[in-house]
């Protein structure tokens, strides 16, 4: 029962971020060709997953391409993700990658705020769902 109602309450929030991104309409700031450029910098904080509980994180965003980014150490992986950026949302589409455990695949979402991020990921392993939510704040 606990688990269905942290299950639960994960999706509440992450479809509560999803809403909060898709009805804000902000005014993009061009402060250089590249869209992508704004999110640059090392963000750090802690995720709250179900299975993996509280963990001390630091990302790692770098501008690739005008509309797109690479995240390293997201769910503290130590590998590269891509993400397509629109305005301050980053979509992380479903990727593959070795956890050393097996296969996992990582997707998520998350929203820039000034000088932070709100996460949202989900990390598949073996079937199993590890969902996760941070605000991890720019160093």
């Amino acid at each position: 029962m606990r688990y269905k109602a942290f299950r639960l309450y994960s999706i509440l929030v992450f479809m509560g971020l999803m809403l909060l991104v898709f009805s804000c309409k902000k005014e993009t700031v061009k402060v250089s060709p590249w869209l992508s450029s704004k999110f640059e910098g090392i963000f750090a904080g802690n995720n709250v997953c179900y299975r993996a509980g509280v963990q001390p994180n630091s990302i790692t965003i770098t501008a690739s391409a005008p509309t797109q980014i690479s995240i390293a150490n997201l769910y503290g992986s130590g590998k590269a993700f891509t993400g397509t950026i629109s305005n301050d949302t980053c979509i992380i589409p479903p990727q593959l990658y070795d956890a050393g455990n097996g296969r996992s695949i990582m997707q998520g979402s998350f929203v820039l705020r000034s000088d932070s991020v709100m996460l949202g990921i989900i990390v598949t392993t073996f079937g199993q769902e590890d969902i996760c939510n941070a605000v991890l704040l720019k160093q």
